[in-house]
């Protein structure tokens, strides 16, 4: 099937649905799960924080005869994927639908213990699609309201350089576009194992595949990301979800259509597999090493009460501003229910729930307060490393958990060459974060020696502004080195 339709040049005033007809549900679902062999999710959100979201999940899934959970319900066929989509519809709720499908895992606390599916990442069958997700800046937003459109735009010019790209389903999210890529073969997840508590057992091989697919396809995110239109990296997370196509986004008071655009599925993608898996050694490294590291000497510093909470940098940050969109509720507002439960914050006190109501505000985003597992602990690092992917003054000091300076660098000598003039072919090695990239290359391209002789070091800083040059745009440079985030790196490596 190769469908594709015009979707810059309607000129109807009905020309949403003119072009979200052109699709059956058929077609779009038989696109995502061929022959109906895998599970997949939709989640439902409504625009009133205060509805209770799970008793309709319930409602829903007893109509269709579906598995549900608190998250969302669980189908596999095309009736019950047309059955949502009305329903979305009908209780003017914004959907969801998951990335990638689902598997049945251990659910419950202590000794009671049952297997369902559920939202949470031991309940994903494996990688079986790449999602790349065009959102329009805030800058954007602010010129035009034909955001579709710029990000349509960007998508196809992504589509047209990665030839590799054979397969897709490309779909307009009510502001942005996302493209559904399926693999040449599926990365398949092992299931996990639960302690005595049915309370998962991390280990360095299953965080691994938490973490392969972002680092994969980072480089992606950096090189189509514009100030116009920005690629969410959250896309490449196990457990994500992106718009339900024939849905509408109700988060706005102005409700926009989610559908499809093109459908191209002649041919097999090539090389997706391999190219993923190739990252594999690197990523599985960065793990030992972060666990080699005691977060005991950095997460007491972040000791906190409902009374001084106010006080906390992170809360500052999140009451100050909208922040860009990609990361937020994955990163953020994650680390802020961490915060929350590290220091045993009530959810339900007056004060956090008015502080809540307060941020959801402010960054225009509902927060939903499912608590983390208990085990997990505040990472500034995590905070850090979202700041610098996002272009944001970080919060914290970059290599928040280095304390100690091996060298002094003179921030002048980072000098923003002429991208005209560059002529080497070379960019920083693909890591999933731009702190580790530039670390990467600083490990593999200057010695400790090097610094220690500042006639040998001044012409590779130069080297290697050349590269950054040729991987960032030079807005995103003044950046790095106006918050002394190049200067810090070089200090502390």
């Amino acid at each position: 099937m190769n469908k594709k339709i015009d979707f810059l040049n309607f000129k109807s005033q009905e020309w949403e649905k003119e072009v979200y007809s052109k699709f059956s549900f058929k077609e779009v679902w038989d696109f995502i799960n061929p022959n109906n062999l895998q599970v997949y999710e939709i989640r439902m959100k409504a625009k009133d924080p205060k509805i209770k979201i799970y008793s309709h999940i319930k409602k829903l899934a007893n109509v269709i005869n579906v598995p549900y959970h608190w998250t969302g319900v669980f189908i596999t066929n095309e009736s019950q994927f047309k059955a949502c989509c009305i329903f979305g519809i009908k209780m003017k709720f914004t959907m969801y639908l998951s990335i990638n499908p689902k598997r049945k895992s251990h659910h419950g606390k202590d000794n009671i213990s049952w297997m369902t599916y559920n939202g949470k990442k031991q309940s994903e069958l494996g990688y079986y699609n790449v999602f790349f997700d065009f959102d329009p800046t805030k800058k954007l937003k602010e010129k035009t309201t034909k955001t579709a459109e710029m990000c349509y735009r960007q998508a196809k010019k992504f589509l047209n350089e990665n030839k590799n790209i054979k397969s897709y389903m490309l779909m307009c999210s009510g502001n942005g576009i996302q493209i559904r890529v399926p693999m040449d073969s599926p990365i398949m997840i092992p299931e996990y194992e639960y302690d005595e508590k049915n309370q998962i057992i991390e280990t360095d091989e299953t965080d691994t595949y938490g973490s392969l697919m972002k680092t994969a396809m980072q480089h992606l995110a950096t090189k189509y990301s514009t100030s116009n239109v920005d690629v969410d990296i959250t896309g490449f997370e196990i457990a994500r979800v992106g718009r339900l196509p024939f849905s509408r986004n109700f988060k706005k008071d102005s409700p926009k259509s989610a559908g499809v655009i093109e459908i191209v599925n002649d041919e097999k993608n090539i090389g997706l597999y391999d190219y993923i898996m190739n990252f594999w050694d690197s990523v599985l490294e960065d793990k030992k090493k972060i666990k080699q590291y005691s977060d005991k000497r950095i997460y007491n510093e972040f000791a906190i009460t409902e009374d001084n909470i106010k006080n906390s940098p992170f809360i500052k940050m999140l009451l100050k501003e909208e922040l860009p969109v990609g990361g937020r509720n994955n990163v953020l507002f994650f680390q802020l229910k961490i915060l929350l439960n590290n220091n045993k914050i009530n959810y339900n006190n007056p004060k956090i729930k008015d502080l809540i109501r307060d941020i959801e505000r402010v960054q225009n985003h509902f927060i939903s307060m499912n608590p983390p597992d208990e085990n997990i602990k505040f990472n500034p690092n995590a905070i850090i490393n979202w700041c610098v992917n996002h272009a944001v003054k970080p919060i914290y000091t970059v290599l928040y958990d280095k304390k100690i300076k091996k060298r002094v660098i003179d921030n002048v000598w980072f000098i923003v060459p002429n991208k005209n003039k560059i002529f080497i072919n070379k960019k920083l090695p693909n890591h999933h974060n731009i702190i580790t990239r530039i670390i990467f290359y600083i490990k593999n391209n200057i010695n400790q020696e090097d610094f220690k002789n500042k006639y040998i070091l001044l012409p590779k800083i130069a080297m290697f502004m050349d590269v950054l040059a040729n991987t960032y745009n030079v807005k995103y440079i003044n950046y790095l080195i106006k918050f002394n985030i190049l200067k810090t790196i070089f200090e502390k490596i």
